[in-house]
């Protein structure tokens, strides 16, 4: 059973990644802690676990995004390198010092993801009434960097992958569309992620019991959850060029929605 939510997890987590280039880590960060509980992992580390995973997963994800965007002529390599790095290095930052910390326990982490899902919310609440930009892609690349930084920092702490984020920033203060930050995004996502990735495989930490697993990274649990990504993003990516922005924006924000209530309920049961 846990395995066919797993599958159903990733196939959610990645059209939403394909159609938003928020990095599927919305879904992600819900099915994992069941997951990662049937394991044996428990306790204060089960909120790093949750975090690790799913941005390991995100990667599979942004990558089969990416490879659409390709196919639709519509990616931007040095944009993307400049936010995955400055958002990679923040992140890893984040993850060492707070993430590792004593006081980050999975009570943390599900006010913080509460926090930011009603930030998704209200950002899409507002853009809905604002005319997005539209028009050619402006180079001013120095001013990915900080944008970078903001997404490292929120992908640590939430494990959504940053998208969150970088998504509003870039909208803000760079003229680009919706379609072209999603490829954007996911070019961070993909980036910022391996970086953290690689730092949370060599991680000293007590698996032993779990085969195939290496430091904070259970492969048995994300590997089963990438099997759904990789079909879910491709779909995700013809969604987006397909819908109008309108529907897109409402059918998520109805999502988001639904989710809140959903961690509301499990915080408030004690869950």
């Amino acid at each position: 059973m846990i395995y066919f939510l797993l599958i159903l997890g990733g196939l959610l987590g990645g059209f939403l990644a394909g159609l938003f280039g928020v990095g599927g880590g919305i879904i992600y960060v819900l099915v994992l802690p069941y997951a990662l509980k049937e394991f044996g992992i428990s306790g204060p580390e089960l909120a790093h676990f949750t975090i690790a995973n799913s941005l390991l997963a995100t990667i599979f994800t942004a990558i089969s995004a990416l490879l659409r965007h390709s196919r639709n002529k519509n990616i931007f390599p040095r944009q993307s390198l400049i936010l995955g790095i400055s958002g990679g290095l923040t992140a890893l930052l984040i993850t060492i010092f707070v993430v590792e910390a004593p006081f980050f326990s999975m009570e943390v982490f599900n006010w913080v993801l509460l926090a930011l899902l009603g930030y998704m919310l209200a950002d899409l609440l507002i853009g809905s009434r604002k005319k997005e930009s539209v028009g050619e892609f402006e180079e001013r690349l120095a001013g990915y960097l900080p944008i970078g930084f903001v997404g490292g920092f929120v992908s640590a702490l939430s494990g959504l992958g940053g998208g969150i984020a970088v998504i509003p920033l870039v909208l803000k203060f760079q003229r680009s569309n919706i379609k072209e930050v999603a490829s954007i995004s996911m070019g961070f996502i993909a980036t910022s992620a391996l970086i953290v990735s690689l730092y949370n495989g060599m991680s000293k930490v007590n698996t032993e019991s779990i085969s195939g697993s290496f430091g904070f990274l259970v492969f048995p649990v994300t590997l089963t959850l990438v099997l759904g990504v990789v079909v879910g993003a491709q779909f995700g990516v013809l969604a987006n060029k397909r819908l109008p922005e309108a529907r897109i924006r409402y059918g998520f924000m109805v999502l988001l929605f639904l989710l809140i209530i959903w961690k509301l309920s499990e915080i408030f049961a004690g869950g």
